[in-house]
């Protein structure tokens, strides 16, 4: 995040929406969030990261931490894929065009 204006990063949190419509930067008021960032389904460090999430979730979750996926794949392969991992339920974001990619200073 070093050298990111502010401004991007407060216009990328304000524009993101979740799977069921839900404003990032309102979840960010409600609790504390975990951001995940992931690529697509097929990558196998996406995998594994999902993997180790998936068993720590509860313990993170007891934090009052939620959980949000950021991924710039196909929906539906993600969404299935968090299944697989027992993460059914968490909130995904799809972001194709990268703008919390490139926020958050991700390339």
């Amino acid at each position: 995040m070093a050298g990111q204006p502010v401004q991007e990063i407060v216009a990328a949190l304000e524009g993101a929406r979740t799977q069921s419509g839900q404003l990032l930067a309102r979840l960010l008021e409600l609790s504390p969030v975990m951001l995940l960032f992931l690529r697509h389904a097929g990558c196998s460090f996406c995998r594994e990261a999902l993997a180790d999430v998936a068993r720590d979730r509860a313990a993170i979750e007891r934090t009052g931490v939620r959980i949000v996926l950021v991924h710039m794949g196909d929906s539906d392969a993600i969404e299935k894929l968090a299944e697989r991992n027992g993460l059914a339920g968490v909130d995904r974001i799809c972001d194709p065009e990268r703008r919390l990619y490139q926020a958050f200073g991700l390339k």
